[in-house]
Parts: structure tokens; C-alpha cells; sequence
């Protein structure tokens, strides 16, 4: 092992092998600088969660009067009533009203989880940016669908977050 390598963990080795620390010391510090680095983060951001429930029916077209349909609800994304092998996609406009970067990530949940693509999971918009997000339905199979999504927005408290912002 290459003792001047740049790696912390690389470097604990080395300290351990010449016999200056027990092996107990060097996990023991490991984790506390892992634990202090993890605090530190959760300090330096504001963080915020936007809720949206998330449904879609998926059903056979038998005939003209099979009727299918879309829903234009604003407080939920359903994708409404879609037959077998379509689509459906809706569009989520965000904006950052603030003079540093914000951070966004999408956790989705539920059984329509695997059934949509997103543009993005996560991005990062800069001060007063504004983006888009598009979340599509893919009918694959018939049933009812729903589930949850999740928009996490982290706003630096301190100037040092703005670097920090892409390793939340």
C-alpha cells in the first residue's frame, strides 16, 4: 500500500500497520468524521419537501365507446384513463426565488412508481432560475395505479453551501 496516497482511509491503514493506533481508534475516528461531515451538511441547508399524489387507470379499448380521458387537476398529477401501450405526460414548473442555488430531488413511490420517467431526479437550479420538470406515464400494463412523488428542494443557509449543494 502506497503510504502517500490522498485517500483518509488509505492513509488510517498506513497509520495502523507502522503501529501508532489500534485498530479501535482508527474505526472509532472513521466514523466520527463520517457522523461530524453528515451533521454539517444537515447545518448548512434549509430543507423543504413539496407532496404530490400521483394516479393512472390503464384499460383495454373494447370498442368505440371505450371512453378514455385525461385529468387536469393542478393539486395532483393524474394522468387519467390511458389505453394499453400509451402515454401520458405532465409538466411541473419550479423556480428558485432566491440570490443563491437550490438544489431539487424527486422521490417517487408507490406501485405507479416504475411506470414513470422523469426528466430529471435531481437538479440544480441557480439564483432566480426557473426550470421545468416532465414526469410521463408509460401504460405497460392494465390496472389502477397510484403513488407518491416527492419534490425536496435544499437552500444554503451559508455562502459555503453553494459549493457544498452538489453532494446533498
Amino acid at each position: 500500500m502506497d503510504c502517500r496516497d490522498h485517500y483518509a482511509f488509505a492513509r488510517a491503514l498506513c497509520i495502523l500497520e507502522d503501529g501508532l493506533m489500534s485498530r479501535k481508534i482508527v474505526v472509532i475516528l472513521l466514523v466520527a468524521i463520517a457522523v461530524l461531515t453528515w451533521g454539517a451538511l444537515e447545518y448548512l441547508f434549509i430543507e423543504d419537501t413539496n407532496h404530490f399524489g400521483m394516479s393512472a387507470q390503464v384499460i383495454k379499448i373494447t370498442g368505440p365507446e371505450t371512453k378514455i380521458g385525461f385529468a387536469a387537476q393542478t393539486s395532483e398529477l393524474n394522468f387519467g384513463r390511458l389505453p394499453l401501450g400509451g402515454r401520458s405526460t405532465k409538466f411541473i414548473d419550479v423556480s428558485n426565488q432566491f440570490n443563491s442555488p437550490a438544489k431539487l430531488r424527486l422521490v417517487m413511490s408507490g406501485n405507479i412508481s416504475s411506470f414513470v420517467d422523469l426528466s430529471s431526479e435531481e437538479m440544480i437550479l441557480g439564483p432566480l432560475e426557473s426550470g421545468q420538470i416532465s414526469i410521463c406515464f408509460n401504460s405497460r400494463e392494465m390496472g389502477n395505479y397510484s403513488g407518491d412523488i416527492n419534490i425536496i428542494s435544499y437552500l444554503p443557509k451559508y455562502d459555503i453551501g453553494n459549493w457544498l449543494l452538489k453532494y446533498r
